[in-house]
């Protein structure tokens, strides 16, 4: 088959399946799935993993997101740490890689950096070992 041929049942596989998930949530949420997803795991293997990303996507996320896996464009914006994914004219989503806590897609809310609070006190369980090496029990 050719590429503009398979455009038409991707396109009804993609109606269908978003037809069949309109009672769990609204139906114009369903392009933003593919893109969201696509966007954070680059984000997370290209900023968190080190990874080369049109490896990646061809790998791990185009399969996942299929059939609309072709239709899926993607950017990596080194400079900025973000990945954009585009779905047609539906949707776009932007992944923002923020430091130690990973990627996060950005839906409209403020990104801005939380950290974890520091631990209230000490441990709450002992230590299970010491610094040294432990000799194995069974050689």
């Amino acid at each position: 088959m050719s590429r503009p041929s398979l455009l038409v049942p991707a396109l009804a596989a993609a109606l269908a399946g978003g037809a069949s998930l309109g009672a769990c949530a609204p139906l114009s949420r369903a392009p933003g799935v593919p893109t969201h997803y696509a966007a954070h795991e680059l984000c997370s293997a290209v900023f968190v993993g080190g990874l080369e990303p049109r490896a990646y996507y061809r790998e791990a996320v185009a399969g996942r997101i299929a059939p609309v896996g072709s239709m899926v464009r993607w950017s990596v914006d080194r400079t900025r740490r973000e990945v954009t994914a585009r779905f047609g004219l539906f949707r776009s989503s932007r992944a923002v890689w923020r430091g130690d806590i990973g990627c996060q897609v950005d839906h409209g809310q403020s990104l801005e950096l939380v950290t974890a609070p520091p631990p209230a006190g000490p441990p709450l369980l002992a230590p299970i070992a010491g610094d040294a090496v432990v000799a194995p029990a069974n050689p």
